[in-house]
């Protein structure tokens, strides 16, 4: 998103930072933010010494509570995605434009410019599907799961199988050692896994790249889920929620 200038979001964070992005997460869904004692500054190690920076002016005078913490979030991702890498990132931005200008690489999304730079690798649906695990009451024997693989095989080609994988592992490449060597956001590895969640037809698919994890609800048809993957496939479902 950096390279193409589209704004970061949230979710982004997630691929970053998967730790502060469940702490920043918890503190948006939860009331009694104050209690915690949370000023708006950051703490940041510079050459061995700690440094306190403030998101705002006078920041380490200012608590966040329930009231200002939808603010004091924002703040505080875009520091880690943004502030905190401003010269670093602008220094990239300035040798890459001068080789391939923006106007040429804006014409792609954000995963399509890393299916381009990266490549598409295989994918080898039978050992995707003998190494993905199962949670929530989804069993391989479940028709949403049946369905699933069988858009998968017969429906989805090489690259469209490949953006899949880029949803919710946040990758498009599979791993040398195989899909059983699939890993998280933490470097541990996360099995690719399909979980059960309440919602009908209307409900779209979630991706957790932290844990590679699609949370899909129990759909009424093949067909319902199969426009659904379609969608997604072609960036027309948000499957990522902020919290």
């Amino acid at each position: 998103k950096h390279l193409l200038g589209v704004p970061v979001s949230f979710s982004d964070l997630e691929f970053v930072d998967s730790s502060l992005h469940q702490t920043l997460g918890w503190i948006i869904n939860n009331d009694g933010v104050d209690l915690l004692s949370i000023y708006y500054t950051v703490d940041e190690e510079r050459l061995g010494e700690l440094h306190c920076v403030e998101l705002i002016p006078g920041g380490s005078e200012v608590m966040v509570n329930d009231r200002n913490k939808h603010d004091f979030v924002k703040r505080r991702y875009r520091h880690a995605m943004l502030d905190k890498i401003s010269d670093p990132l602008g220094a990239l931005l300035d040798g890459l434009y001068e080789v391939i200008p923006l106007g040429i690489i804006s014409v792609f999304t954000p995963g399509e410019l890393e299916l381009l730079l990266c490549g598409v690798s295989e994918v080898n649906v039978d050992e995707w599907q003998a190494s993905t695990l199962y949670s929530g009451g989804f069993r391989s024997t479940s028709p949403t799961v049946i369905w699933f693989w069988r858009i998968v095989r017969e429906r989805l080609d090489n690259e469209g199988r490949s953006k899949l994988l880029q949803f919710v592992s946040g990758t498009s490449r599979v791993p040398s050692g195989g899909f059983k060597t699939l890993q998280g956001q933490d470097g541990e590895i996360r099995r690719f896994t399909i979980e059960r969640i309440c919602g009908g037809d209307d409900e779209p698919p979630r991706a957790h790249t932290c844990f590679n994890r699609i949370d899909l609800p129990t759909y009424s048809s093949e067909k319902i889920l199969t426009l659904v993957l379609e969608n997604l496939i072609m960036g027309e479902v948000d499957g990522f929620n902020m919290v």
